[in-house]
């Protein structure tokens, strides 16, 4: 943005009937049912998103924990990728909104149809679909599983390529097109999204610098680590849409045209935001305890992986995607032996 993850069984096969395949020119948005979840307050679903939640590959996300053991230092710190996947939809909703409604914007700097608002709400419910236990620890900070989950095809594939239970549903309900746009725009980092040409905004709202998915992890960590970190959100109202570098991009209007001058409101706002965010990072993201216990973690897991080949641990990379933290862990020390067994069996205290 300028200015800024069930079985592995039940995601290749089911007992529902195989989907019709045809292009959906005009996705169904009409609300289907509503859930509650803390911090995000109600959030609205369509009918193919109530159906996407259903699946056993997304169900899963409720036993991947959002934060690995950050909980050995704040208890309460138990949420799941799972509601913040849905936190993750209500704002990326939010900010649509905001945009669509921008009085002060024009018509090429809000438009967006139907179909894309279909792939933006589709982008933010899966957009951690394909997270492994304790995700960022084994991937981003130890390097025990690679590639990351936002750039391993296979990965990303599997939970909602052509064949997967949630990847028919998609063909079903927002088209072909979309649906290799959809993946497309989770295997994309951040500094190739000028890429995605005229949908770049898409990976923007959802996934770049300042977008839904950190103005939701953001209040939902320091919500239940109960620390007295915020951001105001006013910015929001001042999204729009516009063509940077040949890409049409996600951007804050900090300008003020009438008066020549910086909102300095908004710059204060987003100066904010991002000290919240390092603020978690430092009491919370990289806390020693934490950092420590997981460095246990990834190596009991680098152990099992390594002993694999030979049949011992039963772990592989493809496992992995099948199981929940604590399922993790009881398979370390159940089958994992050795070091592996060992720090898997650890109680801290």
């Amino acid at each position: 943005m300028k200015s800024d993850e069930a079985t592995k069984a039940a995601d290749t096969g089911s007992q529902r009937p195989a989907l019709p395949l045809e292009f959906q020119k005009k996705p169904d948005l009409k609300p289907a049912k509503t859930l509650r979840v803390a911090v995000s307050g109600d959030v609205s679903l369509t009918q193919l998103e109530v159906d996407i939640i259903d699946t056993p590959a997304f169900q899963r996300l409720r036993r991947v924990r959002q934060l690995g053991t950050s909980h050995l230092v704040y208890p309460s710190a138990l949420h799941s990728r799972f509601e913040h996947s849905l936190g993750t939809l209500k704002i990326a909703c939010e900010m649509t909104s905001s945009i669509l409604s921008n009085p002060s914007s024009s018509r090429e700097e809000k438009d967006i149809p139907d179909d894309q608002l279909a792939l933006i709400r589709c982008v933010a419910l899966l957009h951690d679909i394909a997270h492994v236990p304790f995700g960022h620890t084994l991937e981003n900070e130890t390097y025990v599983v690679r590639p990351p989950h936002d750039e391993d095809e296979d990965r990303i594939e599997h939970f909602v390529g052509e064949d997967s239970v949630i990847g028919r549903l998609l063909l079903n309900g927002i088209g072909r097109d979309s649906h290799q746009l959809l993946r497309r725009i989770l295997l994309t980092p951040h500094k190739r999204v000028h890429e995605l040409g005229d949908r770049a905004y898409i990976s923007d709202i959802v996934k770049n610098t300042v977008c839904a998915d950190l103005l939701d992890y953001l209040r939902r960590d320091a919500y239940h680590c109960f620390l007295n970190l915020d951001y105001g959100d006013r910015f929001i109202k001042y999204l729009c849409l516009r063509r940077v570098d040949g890409a049409r991009r996600l951007v804050v209007r900090v300008w003020k045209e009438s008066e020549r001058r910086h909102r300095r409101d908004i710059l204060d706002e987003l100066v904010q935001l991002l000290w919240v965010r390092f603020s978690l990072a430092s009491m919370v993201y990289f806390h020693h305890a934490k950092t420590s216990s997981a460095a246990m973690i990834a190596r009991a897991v680098w152990a099992a992986l390594a002993q694999s080949p030979r049949g011992k641990s039963g772990l592989t990379k493809d496992k992995l995607r099948e199981l929940g933290d604590d399922e993790l862990l009881a398979t370390l020390a159940d089958k994992g032996g050795g070091v592996a067994g060992t720090l898997a069996t650890i109680r801290f205290t």
